[in-house]
């Protein structure tokens, strides 16, 4: 059995810590949001319109998110909206950058009906999704500034 010290964990804490908040808070939503946004990019932008109210929440919880490691790293609150937008432009980009590697590998089995489908979202929904994640992330730091940024305790988090 091996024997695992305070100090191997502490390489991985210090690594996550080091992470800007929005890639962080991205990366605590990257699956489920990736999960949600499957839908919508292999029926070339139809399933939007059943699961948009789902990925404006999961946008706008990222946003809030980030706004919340801003404040935990000491950040102004000034930075809670610029961070949140950061944080929802990086949640799309890491689902649509996976949605089209998997789109390459099973079009390739496929023989190119995946690839087929996926044209339609990149050209005419996922424009309009870049802008309304970075938007809908900086609501969610904006709001998480508005309700919680005043009352961030001086204690540290020791959840991350």
């Amino acid at each position: 059995m091996e024997d695992y010290s305070q100090d191997d964990f502490g390489v991985t804490k210090s690594f996550w810590k080091q992470l800007p908040p929005s890639v962080r808070a991205a990366l605590s939503f990257a699956l489920p949001f990736i999960l949600a946004d499957f839908f919508n990019y292999y029926s070339a932008g139809t399933a939007l319109a059943i699961s948009l109210p789902l990925l404006i929440i999961l946008y706008i919880a990222c946003g809030a998110l980030s706004g919340k490691f801003s404040a935990d790293d000491g950040r102004p609150s000034s930075e809670y909206l610029r961070s949140g937008a950061l944080a929802g432009l990086t949640l799309w980009l890491l689902s649509t950058v996976t949605n089209t590697l998997l789109s390459l590998i099973v079009g390739t089995l496929s023989l190119g009906i995946t690839l087929v489908m996926g044209v339609p979202y990149l050209c005419l929904c996922a424009p309009v999704q870049l802008i309304g994640g970075g938007l809908f992330g900086g609501l969610g730091g904006l709001l998480f500034g508005r309700f919680f940024g005043g009352q961030i305790s001086d204690e540290p988090d020791t959840w991350g």
